[in-house]
């Protein structure tokens, strides 16, 4: 059976890498859903580095922007004097 990790162990070992909380949070949700096995059908064993690979694949393929981000950029813009 595989290890299954805490939400307390995900989060402190996400801290250790810097990663967010919100993606901390994202990825110990996929990660638990999936039984702590990685794509290619390994056990997850080593949480930190799991932790470093999905933040290094999240450079890679960024989130496309929400309509929430899109509108808060748009804020910001204007309140910057950037858009009428």
């Amino acid at each position: 059976m595989n290890k299954q990790f805490t939400e307390k162990e995900t989060m402190d070992a996400a801290f250790i890498v810097g990663m967010t909380e919100g993606d901390a949070e994202e990825f110990f949700n996929h990660y638990n859903a999936q039984g702590w096995v990685r794509g290619n059908g390994l056990p997850i064993t080593n949480l930190v580095s799991a932790i470093k690979i999905w933040r290094n694949n999240m450079h890679k393929h960024p989130k496309p922007e929400t309509s929430q981000d899109k509108w808060a950029r748009i804020d910001r813009k204007k309140a910057e004097g950037l858009l009428p």
